[in-house]
């Protein structure tokens, strides 16, 4: 939630400096800049740390970013505090995706996945229209402090929190920086399709999502910080309500159909962004591609699946980095197509080239093996093979 808060005031802000489009896409790109640096060593050194200190020095670095960014004074300190941002997100993720790992199996991981991920959506659908409120009320600068609220809020649940496993993982799994293991897990053709997958998938949503459409919606729509952060919101709708429902779907017929669809469905409604005509279609384009961002939920489940258990940790780090990859270029991607094509709007082509981004790994997924989808088919033949 702290996260999406500031999502409708990073151009506004941006271009208090003087900020570009490409300036703006740098700037959400340095959230996961950070996060590409440090994904794959925080992934060899997680499973040897403790859980819940991991936790604590993740918010910790997050509530900084915060107060960092409501003070900034230029565009090199915003950056600055994006990109610690990301640092304490890296942390965070990584430490929980470890965490689930251990607390779950193949057969109920993609529901606990979405479930997750329903969280993280419960965010995304508060969080900018609480920055838009934040906004109208205290000025552009106000989310910031909303943000550090929601990170203090943080840290008190983590400290209450009970359930937590406070020890590292006693599985002798490899905890060390090795380039070999991450050359060994680049080298399972399953485990690079899904995680290009991932690529796609955040690439289009940070850059589409947190790029492409604020510009949009202020330039060619006029609309406000305060009516946009309206609109995100109820955009998030739909992809909480879907997110649990795929998991489920996922667990019983394969994680593949659910994230092709993801993939093929996002695309489509990316390229009907552009071309909406008025404030009415536009909010229905983005309810739409919310209703995509739904069927995402398993995607961290089926790379679970298909990872070798004594490198969990490595290839958490690996899965986040591409995770990541996809957040830094994405926005840096779209902040140069918007200023290359840019007249006195903003053009259809950093939409078009996103959604065709999306296609191409779609169907790479064809490709991949689906663990769980094979179970279930072979129950389901053995099934009808023992019905009299």
């Amino acid at each position: 939630m702290g996260r999406t808060v500031i999502i409708p005031i990073i151009p506004p802000v941006a271009r208090e400096f003087g900020a570009s489009d490409i300036t703006i896409g740098g700037l959400v790109a340095g959230f996961g800049l950070s996060r590409v640096i440090l994904d794959l060593p925080i992934g060899a050194i997680v499973q040897k740390a403790r859980p819940k200190r991991m936790m604590l020095i993740s918010i910790l670095l997050i509530l900084f970013s915060a107060i960092i960014g409501g003070t900034a004074s230029n565009i090199t300190t915003l950056f600055i505090a994006r990109f610690i941002e990301g640092a304490g997100s890296s942390l965070f993720f990584i430490t929980e995706l470890s965490v689930i790992g251990r607390l779950t199996t193949p057969k109920h991981r993609g529901r606990t996945m979405s479930l997750v991920s329903s969280l993280i959506e419960i965010g995304f659908l508060l969080g900018p229209a609480l920055g838009g409120v934040a906004a109208m009320i205290g000025g552009i600068r106000a989310p910031f402090l909303v943000y550090s609220i929601i990170a203090v809020i943080a840290i008190v649940g983590l400290q209450l929190n009970r359930g937590l496993p406070t020890e590292p993982e006693e599985t002798g799994l490899e905890v060390t920086i090795n380039l070999e293991i991450f050359k060994k897990l680049l080298t399972d053709k399953n485990m690079v399709i899904v995680n290009l997958a991932t690529f796609a998938l955040f690439l289009g949503r940070t850059g589409v999502m947190f790029t492409a459409i604020p510009i949009f919606a202020y330039d060619n729509l006029a609309v406000s910080e305060l009516l946009l952060g309206g609109i995100l919101t109820i955009g998030a709708i739909p992809a909480f309500l879907l997110l649990i429902p795929s998991g489920y779907l996922s667990d019983r017929y394969g994680r593949k159909p659910m994230v092709m669809l993801a993939l093929l469905s996002s695309a489509v409604t990316i390229a009907l962004i552009p071309r909406a005509g008025s404030f009415e279609q536009f909010t229905f384009f983005i309810i739409l591609y919310g209703a995509t961002t739904g069927l995402i939920g398993p995607t961290p489940a089926w790379f679970l699946d298909v990872t070798p258990t004594h490198l969990r940790g490595a290839a958490m780090g690996m899965y986040r980095f591409f995770n990541d990859l996809g957040l830094a270029t994405g926005p840096l991607m779209v902040g140069l197509l918007l200023q290359m094509s840019r007249t006195d709007r903003v053009q259809s082509l950093p939409f078009d080239v996103s959604a065709m981004v999306l296609i191409v790994f779609g169907l790479l997924l064809l490709k991949a093996r689906d663990p769980v989808g094979e179970l279930r088919k072979r129950e389901r033949k053995e099934k009808q093979e023992q019905a009299p």
